[in-house]
C-alpha cells in the first residue's frame, strides 16, 4: 500500500525539552512514553498503546480506573489542574503507578 507510514503503536514526534527513555510525553494532545532517550529540539519514538510504570507523585492517591496526570516534574498525579491526562490507572503502589496509554489525552 504506496499510503502507509507507520503502524501507530509508535510515533515519531519531535520534542521541546529533552526526555529519557521511559518518561511518559506529550505532545499537544498526543500521549506515549519515550523508547528511547530524545535531546530537546529532536525528533524519536514515542509508545503510544500499552501499560506502563511511572513514579507517583508525592502525596499523590491513584486507584485502579483513575485518570493519571503527568505533573509539570514528569512524576504522575491525581490533580487535573494543569496536567495533562495521560492514561488509566490499572495498578498503583505506593510510589508507583501502572498507567494503561491510548495515543491520546483521556480527559
Amino acid at each position: 500500500m504506496k499510503n502507509f507510514v507507520q503502524n501507530g503503536a509508535n510515533l515519531t514526534v519531535e520534542v521541546n525539552a529533552g526526555v529519557s527513555s521511559g518518561d511518559f510525553v506529550v505532545v499537544g494532545d498526543l500521549v506515549g512514553v519515550a523508547v528511547t532517550d530524545i535531546a530537546a529540539h529532536s525528533k524519536g519514538a514515542i509508545a503510544c498503546e500499552g501499560v506502563f510504570t511511572g513514579t507517583k507523585a508525592s502525596g499523590a492517591t491513584l486507584a485502579v480506573g483513575d485518570v493519571a496526570y503527568l505533573s509539570s516534574t514528569g512524576k504522575l498525579t491525581n490533580t487535573a489542574t494543569s496536567n495533562d491526562a495521560v492514561g488509566l490507572v490499572v495498578a498503583s503502589t505506593s510510589t508507583t503507578v501502572d498507567v494503561k496509554v491510548f495515543g491520546r489525552k483521556v480527559a
